[in-house]
């Protein structure tokens, strides 16, 4: 039976984390599960892989289920449905159990066991989302998933009182790494990721800018934790978590989105 109590009062909306895949969304999420928010139980998360190291601290419960909106309106990740579409789907009319069947049946992932599907789907229901993250996230809960951000009208029903914070990256060395993930990864899915947000009003939206971060770790974090009401957050030792990759010269960018971006978020 699914957790049917509502959210502890002591317990926050919880943070939706969200950025175009390869954008550092994984990274920002480690940081801000090391300074004291709540990604949930390891054994809910899709486990690292070699395109990602460190983890992903994606729960599997809300990937699958993005999943399963991208099938309601025939689409997928790389090619995200018009957000009309995603508007017009109504919680009160998903189907638990055909969702079941969908992660269960269709989706093979290696990054999750079958056992561990299992035991997170004993504990929550599509109808009972707030439900279960009372029951198994600690005071600060923080939900990362890239599919996020071309699901918002869905999501922002689901979560209404729910800070988002968008993560980006310049768009050349995002294509750069997202072709490792998806050949169709170009300038104009890019924009798709980050439209709906950069027209959006919602004063609970907080953009972050990758690229900063690695040219000033601590600059950038003390003010991600500021912008989060983070205190007495240990910034020396969260800048450490941050790994200086490889870096090809930035080329010129023609992408709509990006100066929108930089002018919106809280560290250029």
């Amino acid at each position: 039976m699914p957790y049917k109590k509502s959210i502890d009062k002591a317990q926050h909306a919880p943070l939706l984390i969200s950025g175009i895949f390869r954008s550092g969304t994984s990274i920002t999420t480690n940081i801000l599960s090391k300074a004291g928010f709540d990604v949930g139980p390891t054994k809910h998360l899709l486990q690292a892989t070699a395109i990602n190291t460190d983890g992903f601290f994606e729960n599997y419960f809300f990937m699958d289920f993005s999943r399963y909106l991208f099938q309601l309106t025939n689409s997928y990740g790389d090619n995200p449905p018009d957000a009309t579409l995603v508007a017009n789907i109504k919680l009160e009319d998903v189907n638990d159990d055909e969702f079941r069947k969908f992660t269960l049946l269709e989706i093979h992932d290696d990054r999750v066991k079958n056992i561990n599907k299992m035991r997170v789907l004993r504990k929550v229901s599509v109808h009972y989302m707030n439900a279960y993250i009372s029951a198994c996230f600690c005071k600060r809960p923080l939900i990362k998933n890239p599919h996020f951000s071309v699901l918002e009208p869905f999501f922002k029903n689901a979560f209404p009182n729910s800070k988002r914070l968008v993560v980006f990256r310049n768009p050349c060395d995002w294509k750069r790494s997202a072709q490792i993930v998806s050949a169709k990864s170009n300038e104009a899915l890019y924009d798709s990721y980050y439209n709906y947000y950069l027209q959006s009003e919602d004063p609970g939206l907080i953009f972050f800018n990758y690229d900063q971060l690695l040219n000033d770790p601590k600059g950038s974090i003390q003010k991600l934790l500021k912008a989060l009401e983070v205190e007495n957050g240990d910034v020396e030792a969260l800048s450490k978590l941050v790994k200086i990759p490889d870096r090809i010269k930035a080329e010129a960018v023609s992408v709509s989105s990006y100066s929108e971006l930089l002018n919106r978020a809280i560290n250029s």
